[in-house]
């Protein structure tokens, strides 16, 4: 990274994808990724039970993969075996083109639903392509549940000190 900046994404944008399936970065991704050793090129993954792609710059990537190496943090080989050939099969290499553009290939546009329209999110160390819809539903849900879960934790006994962990942000 230069100068030990610490690459951040946080934001949205709606895009279109051009016909042949490009997406212009926003600027803000864009000038985020200057401070990546390699900002030309990024990850792009997707899991199963993901509604968007994920852009890993190369430093999260590499961090990630010392964390998803370790065979400790699962049941058995197996399941660590299993783990790794999911998300290893689906990580695609793009680079980023003069126009600051990247490639969407078919298969990832497929696999999150993707037509035209995108939402580029930021997500920390990543930042996430969605298809507009998917993502509406997916803040539903999530507000849904962040809701639930404030409303049980402020009906718990009259408690006023829940644990740090358990506790949820509020503005």
């Amino acid at each position: 990274m230069v100068q030990g900046a610490p690459i951040d994404f946080f934001g949205e944008a709606t895009h279109t994808l051009d016909d042949k399936g490009r997406l212009t970065l926003p600027v803000p991704v864009r000038d985020n990724l200057r401070k990546s050793s390699s900002p030309e090129r990024m990850w792009l993954g997707w899991m199963p039970g993901d509604a968007c792609v994920n852009v890993y710059p190369v430093e999260t990537m590499a961090e990630l993969e010392a964390e998803w190496s370790d065979p400790a943090r699962f049941q058995s080989t197996g399941q660590h075996m299993d783990f790794l050939r999911l998300w290893k099969s689906r990580l695609e290499m793009v680079a980023l083109d003069k126009a600051g553009r990247i490639l969407l290939p078919a298969s990832k546009r497929e696999l999150a639903g993707i037509k035209k329209d995108v939402v580029v999110s930021g997500n920390g160390g990543k930042f996430e392509i969605w298809d507009p819809e998917a993502l509406n539903a997916k803040r539903a849900k999530a507000e849904e549940l962040y809701l639930a879960a404030r409303a049980a934790e402020a009906g718990a006994s009259g408690e006023a000190a829940a644990s740090p962990a358990t506790r949820l942000p509020r503005c």
